[in-house]
């Protein structure tokens, strides 16, 4: 990441929140996580 990025790869947003990332990806899906 570089200092102008400011959203969050998938893989940094899983990691941050302890979980996969097709979890995340299924969470961003269904609505439980919003869209950037």
């Amino acid at each position: 990441m570089t200092e102008n990025d400011i959203l969050l790869t998938d893989r940094e947003s899983a990691k941050l929140l302890h979980m996969s990332v097709s979890t995340f990806r299924r969470h961003v899906t269904n609505g439980s996580l919003p869209k950037p």
